[in-house]
């Protein structure tokens, strides 16, 4: 995995609460690099 390839904020849409325990968080990385 590329490392330097990942994109994340911490900020909406990418981390939201879907509930009282449950933090969803979304990642962007280059193509084709996880499988």
């Amino acid at each position: 995995m590329n490392k330097y390839a990942v994109y994340h904020i911490t900020d909406a849409p990418y981390s939201y609460p879907k509930d009282i325990n449950t933090l969803s968080v979304v990642i962007r990385t280059a193509k084709d690099d996880i499988k």
